[in-house]
């Protein structure tokens, strides 16, 4: 993830400055949760990210979009979109680690596995 975000930071400024506000959610590696708090924090930057996923993915409808800007230098909306997406991925791919180094499960996860609810994605 951090390697992502290094990344992301020389690529576009601009999105790693929104990206930032999450950072240390970003990079709590497998650290467990803490306690439900943590765990709800942790859903929201998902939501938070995929959110821009969303809006990256959303703004590449016209084809010129998709080429570099080569007189200014700035990088291409679908540069930014697939470091975002590999930034998602990483950052969902910590949530089961997460979970298996807590002390014990926060209790909206019991809640949605007792129910059989969907996941709070």
């Amino acid at each position: 993830v951090s390697a992502i975000l290094e990344e992301l930071n020389s690529c576009s400024p601009e999105l790693a400055f929104v990206v930032a506000e999450f950072r240390g959610e970003l990079l709590a590696g497998s650290r467990g949760f803490q306690g439900d708090a943590a765990w709800w924090t942790h859903l929201e930057v998902r939501f938070a990210l995929r959110c821009l996923l969303r809006r990256l993915e959303e703004s590449l409808e016209s084809f010129a979009l998709r080429f570099d800007d080569r007189a200014s230098g700035a990088a291409s909306q679908l540069q930014k979109l697939q470091l975002l997406t590999r930034l998602v991925s990483a950052f969902e791919a910590t949530t089961e680690p997460r979970l298996a180094n807590s002390a014990q499960p926060p209790l909206g996860l019991k809640v949605e596995r007792r129910y059989g609810l969907k996941p709070s994605e």
